[in-house]
């Protein structure tokens, strides 16, 4: 009754995105280091973290979309390993800033990360060192932040950059793929706003049996909340799916969605007599913003 992710991938474009991602990862910890060194606030350190963070996750989408990925938990396990390389170089980054003559040099960043690949030991001294001195201070108390109390920042940091991803690539839900045509299936969102929906088990039931009449009845409410209809449909296929949200307003006034059905099987034929029936707009960039 709804999509079943196949877990397969496409080696070849899977492991060129990971090579171009680990790339981009390489160049954004030195400029990551870089930006920490300079930021006199420990919470500007902690928005930067939280900005790599997101990228990191940009980036894992970005992935599983080029590389054809299909099944949660390889997209999870891909993003896991892109944020262990960027928490793996910002801290080559790091301790080569601390001990290295040329400081930000940033050949000396580079010829560091096979280094540090090949010698971990190295890097973990290097680290417990700075973890003993400790590189920064309180405010004006001048008090030095070293042992547990910086650790525990690591710790944080460790958890923006690799928890963080994995939970927001969590979170995302993926068009359907086409075995037969090796493609995701392109989402369309219906435009129109719809009823707000309580009782997923009644719309399943009319979603399967006579949708477009479905949506007819449910069409055009009030105020929020609402529901908004997603229609997944690919020409040449024989099954194409629907997923319904409710949206609500929170109270900064934004939409915010509850998914209330996941990627309904229904016919080709019905999901494009719904979108002939109702206005809608193609979303190019679902599987990754």
């Amino acid at each position: 009754m709804y999509y079943e992710a196949s877990n397969r991938v496409d080696p070849l474009r899977t492991g060129v995105g990971i090579l171009v991602a680990i790339v981009v990862i390489v160049g954004i910890s030195y400029l990551y280091n870089a930006l920490n060194a300079i930021l006199p606030l420990l919470y500007a350190c902690i928005l930067v973290c939280l900005g790599y963070g997101i990228l990191i996750a940009l980036l894992a989408k970005g992935v599983v979309h080029f590389g054809k990925v299909r099944g949660k938990q390889i997209a999870l396990g891909l993003t896991l390993l892109l944020g262990l390389v960027a928490s793996f170089t910002q801290w080559v980054a790091f301790v080569t800033y601390i001990f290295s003559e040329e400081g930000r040099d940033l050949s000396s960043y580079l010829n560091a990360i096979p280094y540090f690949t090949s010698h971990p030991g190295d890097l973990m001294e290097g680290i417990g060192l700075i973890n003993e001195g400790g590189t920064w201070t309180i405010g004006t108390s001048g008090m030095n932040v070293a042992g547990m109390p910086l650790a525990g920042i690591w710790l944080a940091e460790l958890a923006l950059l690799t928890a963080y991803p994995v939970w927001q690539v969590h979170q995302k839900v993926f068009s359907p793929y086409s075995e037969d045509q090796g493609k995701r299936y392109p989402r369309y969102v219906l435009t129109d706003n719809f009823k707000s929906i309580y009782t997923p088990g009644n719309a399943v039931a009319g979603f399967s049996e006579r949708p477009v009449e479905y949506l007819k009845s449910i069409h055009l409410p009030g105020a929020y909340p609402i529901s908004r209809v997603f229609i997944y449909y690919l020409a040449g296929e024989k099954d194409s799916y629907l997923s319904l949200y409710r949206i609500r307003l929170d109270e900064k006034g934004k939409e915010a969605a509850s998914p209330i059905i996941e990627h309904l099987r229904i016919s080709s034929r019905e999901a494009k007599a719904i979108l002939d029936a109702f206005p809608h707009e193609q979303d190019n960039l679902s599987d990754i913003l």
